[in-house]
C-alpha cells in the first residue's frame, strides 16, 4: 500500500509545488501525476522536475483535458487524446510508475449516445492498454463522471459489470461514487479482488468538489473501516482540487491522519 498526493491539487504551471506537499513525509508519500501536457510550458516544467520524481513512488492519470476515450477511432478528438497519452507515457516511462488511470469518458452526453460511446470506450481501452503494456504500466479503470455534470456513462451496477467483463484492475474514486449516490461499501465488496487503488476526497453528495476528506457528507471514517477490512493493500491517492490543496497545513494534517490510521 502506498499513499499518493495527486498533482490535480496544484495548477499546471505550479507543478514544482508538488514537492512541498510530499517532502515532509520523508519518502512515505508518493505522487500521482495528473498530466497537463496540453498547457504551454508544462512539458518543460515537468522535465525540470523529472529527476526529483525518481525518488518517489509514482502513479499516473491518463490525460483528462482535451482527451476523450469514448471518441471514435480516427476522429480529431481521438487523435488528440492519443497524442497527449503518448506524451504522458514517454514522460513517465523511466519513473517508478505503478499504473495509469483510465476513464471510459470525460465529456457530457445525451442518453441516446450512451451505447455507442461505451462500445468506443471499450475498444479504446484495449488499444490504450496495449500502449501502456509497452512501458510495463498496468491500465486501471476508474469510475469516472458525475450526474451533476451529465457525464456519468456507467451507473453503479454497470460499472461493476464492465470491470468484471474487462477483468481489469480497478480504481474506486469515492468522491465520484458519493456524488452519484452509490453504495461505496457494496462496490468495494463486489470488486474487492480487482481494486488496487482509491481516489479519496469529499463533497456535498452532488457536486464533484474534491474537498478535503472530512469536508463533506461522505462518511470517510466508515469508508476507511471498510477499506481496511476488505482491501487493506490498495493504494490511497489524496486527490484534492487546487482550492482545497491551497490549505497546505490541512493537506499535511489529512495525510498524517491517513498514515497514522493505516499504519500496520
Amino acid at each position: 500500500m502506498n499513499i499518493f498526493f495527486s498533482t490535480n491539487g496544484v495548477n499546471a504551471l505550479d507543478f514544482e509545488k508538488t514537492f512541498s506537499y510530499i517532502e515532509p513525509f520523508n519518502g512515505k508519500v508518493g505522487v500521482e501525476i495528473f498530466p497537463c501536457f496540453h498547457v504551454n510550458g508544462y512539458k518543460e516544467l515537468f522535465e525540470k522536475c523529472h529527476a526529483r520524481l525518481r525518488d518517489y513512488p509514482v502513479s499516473c492519470h491518463a490525460p483528462y483535458y482535451e482527451s476523450e476515450y469514448s471518441a471514435p477511432i480516427g476522429t480529431a478528438s481521438y487523435i488528440r487524446s492519443m497524442e497527449l497519452l503518448d506524451l504522458t507515457l514517454n514522460a513517465v516511462a523511466d519513473l517508478n510508475t505503478r499504473y495509469m488511470v483510465f476513464h471510459h469518458n470525460n465529456c457530457s452526453f445525451d442518453p441516446s449516445e450512451k451505447e455507442t460511446m461505451l462500445k468506443n470506450a471499450v475498444k479504446n481501452y484495449s488499444l490504450i492498454k496495449e500502449q501502456c503494456e509497452k512501458y510495463n504500466i498496468p491500465l486501471v479503470v476508474e469510475n469516472a463522471g458525475v450526474k451533476s455534470h451529465q457525464n456519468m456513462l456507467l451507473d453503479e451496477q454497470e460499472f461493476i459489470d464492465a470491470c468484471r467483463a474487462l477483468s481489469c484492475p480497478v480504481l474506486i474514486d469515492i468522491g465520484h461514487a458519493h456524488a452519484n449516490g452509490w453504495d461505496i461499501c457494496r462496490v468495494i465488496d463486489e470488486l474487492k479482488n480487482q481494486i488496487i487503488s482509491y481516489h479519496v476526497h469529499n463533497n456535498d453528495g452532488y457536486e464533484d468538489g474534491h474537498r478535503r476528506i472530512f469536508d463533506g457528507t461522505l462518511d470517510f471514517e466508515k469508508f476507511l473501516v471498510h477499506y481496511k477490512k476488505v482491501t487493506p493493500d490498495a493504494d490511497i491517492v489524496v486527490e484534492y482540487c487546487p482550492q482545497a490543496a491551497a490549505d497546505a497545513a490541512g493537506v499535511q494534517e489529512d495525510i498524517t491522519y491517513l498514515l497514522n490510521t493505516l499504519e500496520r
